[in-house]
């Protein structure tokens, strides 16, 4: 069976579509503070842990936040021609990595 995936990555919101042959198209759910919701918010948190930043685990969406940096609006710098990299805690990172 075919099985096609659309994403929407937006700069406050990302959506992800679903279509299996046959079928209508159906949004992904994601859990979410409020319980399941068909969007996701666009946020990045590298969560520095009790352990310090080298045992950080990165995070993504709503329950975003915390001891640590908080990427918004990424789609935006990673749009910019000068952008070629950030460092968070002691590791750089490439629009390619």
């Amino acid at each position: 069976m075919a099985r096609n995936v659309g994403l929407d990555f937006g700069t406050t919101n990302s959506a992800l579509a679903i279509l299996d042959q046959g079928a209508a198209p159906q949004l992904a759910g994601f859990p979410g503070l409020s319980g399941t919701a068909p969007s996701f918010r666009s946020i990045l948190f590298f969560d520095a842990g009790e352990q310090g930043p080298a045992s950080g685990v990165p995070i993504a969406g709503a329950e975003s936040g915390g001891n640590g940096p908080l990427l918004l609006s990424l789609k935006s710098f990673l749009a910019d021609r000068t952008f070629i990299a950030t460092d968070i805690f002691f590791f750089k990172y490439t629009p390619d990595t």
